[in-house]
């Protein structure tokens, strides 16, 4: 498998991708970059040599051709000597990407295949309109830099009656005669499903702790993980301005959201109210809108505490409301965005730090009557929309102009790009942050044009090297500098290993077992020269450690 680049359009065939990690720091840099380079074997479209040994080397370069419906696009790839070099020769797909078999490119000893995995109707059959189709999960889970200290959790998906059932799936729709319609709690109109989810396809993303915006209750009932001022158990009922969001999957991307001790990478965002009667939120703040309290910097120091950092906490030389600092940010991993992100807090719930604008979720799911606390509802939002124009990362201007508005269509605008919901809790037992953490949720994404580097009018593009094989393999100088640059000791080892390294930038530490699995993730001060892993977790075996991009 090639590190395959991407140039131009969107689609994913699929397929789990992952960034490398140098094209992740430039969309850290930038908040958007003009191509996307991705893990060998992670990319978004099959390529592979099939011919180890009598194969062509240089550059490649697959482009979409004019097309009228991107089903029925077909290819052409590209053979230069090297990157802006001399074109060679050139193949042609055989069949269209609806059709999309793997084809075998002999004179280059090469493999390719672009197939287009369209996004069925949510009941299933191909003749709906665009808005009741829906983008099928491919993969979520929840990396932690030190395995030892998992502190994150969330709050698991119940289909049952209860505040819990906060995602709309299934096809349940109880009738009144259920259960009490006069408690806003347990009042069965609350857990009926919108049936953009009958399958139950997104309730188990990361046992349940994450889903989809277009699937997440809003405007219904209590706890809801999205709040509305025209929520019918809000004290000022104005329903009908605020409903018919508009969140189909198919508009929004997969993503990392990646929660991090390094200060210089966190989200400055809204914070969101989530109570939902303004009548007894601090300072009458409405669901759904900013909180109503000072912002504050990134110590959660407000105007006033001492050491306050008005640079961080202000906006434009102002002192805003409803403004704080997520620690961590969220990419879209499909065209190389950084995202805007918000939290939210439910300012009643003063005993699970519902109250000082921080993202600092608690252990706390219920209270011992029953009533959920939901760790003080410190829900996350990503924003990765293509609907409503929202723009990249813009340390969250866009959010704070439009509902400091307080008015309905603005509310759409921001709500209308709300791609991914999270709700967390914090691990019993465990310490808030003692870990970095990095949240993956990947789903499908039809081909089509999207303009990156609009080297090919926008239409979908890829790139890959490919090198004598012998140089990946078996290169005495590569071999050499492998030996004199990383080292590691003791080995064998009990307990500790010291991992040190010499003119090469090192960011994380990988362990796998010997059948491939991750077992470890250190992340490493890009300054460092050394770093001891504490591994007196693993079982007795051999392990595999790579340092950087290298295997020792």
């Amino acid at each position: 498998m090639f590190e395959i680049t991407r140039s131009d359009g969107e689609g994913n065939m699929m397929n789990n991708v992952e960034l490398k990690w140098d094209s992740e720091q430039d969309i850290l840099d930038s908040n958007a970059v003009q191509k996307v380079t991705y893990q060998r074997g992670k990319g978004p479209i099959s390529a592979e040599l099939v011919d180890t040994v009598n194969h062509a080397t240089g550059h490649f370069v697959l482009k979409f051709n004019d097309y009228g419906l991107a089903d029925t696009a077909n290819w052409t790839i590209y053979h230069y000597d090297q990157l802006g070099g001399n074109l060679i020769d050139s193949v042609n797909s055989n069949t269209s990407i609806d059709i999309g078999d793997e084809q075998i490119i002999s004179q280059w000893g090469m493999s390719v295949q672009v197939r287009q995995e369209n996004y069925p109707c949510t009941h299933g059959s191909y003749n709906c309109p665009f808005r009741e189709r829906i983008a099928l999960p491919i993969s979520a889970s929840m990396e932690f830099t030190d395995t030892t200290q998992k502190w994150l959790t969330g709050v698991k998906h119940n289909n049952g009656m209860t505040p819990l059932n906060w995602l709309m799936s299934g096809t349940f729709n109880p009738g009144f005669g259920q259960a009490d319609p006069n408690d806003s709690i347990y009042n069965a109109g609350c857990y009926k499903s919108n049936f953009n989810d009958p399958d139950n396809l997104f309730t188990e993303l990361i046992d349940g702790i994450i889903a989809p915006g277009d699937i997440a209750r809003y405007n219904e009932c209590e706890y809801s993980p999205i709040g509305t001022p025209g929520s019918p158990i809000a004290s000022v009922n104005i329903q009908g301005s605020y409903t018919n969001i508009d969140l189909p999957t198919v508009y929004h991307p997969s993503v990392d959201i990646v929660i991090t001790s390094d200060k210089s990478k966190w989200t400055r965002c809204a914070v969101i109210e989530l109570n939902s009667d303004e009548n007894t939120s601090i300072n009458g703040g409405k669901p759904g809108m900013l909180r109503q309290s000072p912002s504050i910097d990134k110590e959660g120091r407000q105007p006033g505490d001492t050491g306050y950092n008005d640079a961080e906490a202000g906006r434009n030389g102002t002192q805003p409301e409803g403004m704080g600092w997520f620690p961590g940010y969220a990419i879209d991993v499909e065209t190389g965005r950084r995202l805007n992100m918000a939290y939210c807090e439910n300012s009643t719930m003063v005993n699970d730090n519902g109250t000082d604008m921080q993202w600092n979720p608690t252990e706390n799911l219920l209270e011992p009557d029953g009533t959920p606390v939901l760790g003080g509802q410190h829900t996350i939002y990503v924003f990765g929309g293509e609907k409503f124009n929202m723009p990249n990362y813009d340390e969250g201007d866009f959010i704070y102009n439009n509902l400091s508005a307080e008015e309905s269509s603005e509310f759409r605008a921001v709500y209308g790009n709300l791609s991914w919901v999270m709700q967390p809790l914090l691990e019993v037992g465990e310490n808030l942050n003692s870990s970095d953490v990095r949240i993956k949720a990947r789903i499908n994404k039809e081909f089509k044009s999207r303009t990156l580097s609009d080297l090919n009018d926008s239409r979908p593009m890829f790139e890959w090297d490919v090198v004598p094989y012998e140089d990946v393999s078996v290169d005495e100088s590569i071999t050499t500098t492998k030996e004199v640059l990383v080292n590691i000791y003791p080995n064998p080892t009990n307990n500790k290993f010291t991992a040190s390294w010499k003119n090469i930038s090192v960011e994380q530490i990988k362990i796998y077992s010997l059948n491939g699995k991750m077992v470890n993730l250190t992340s490493v001060n890009k300054n460092s020269t050394n770093k001891v892993i504490d591994v007196s977790h693993l079982n007795s075996g051999i392990y595999f450690v790579q340092i950087g991009e290298k295997v020792r």
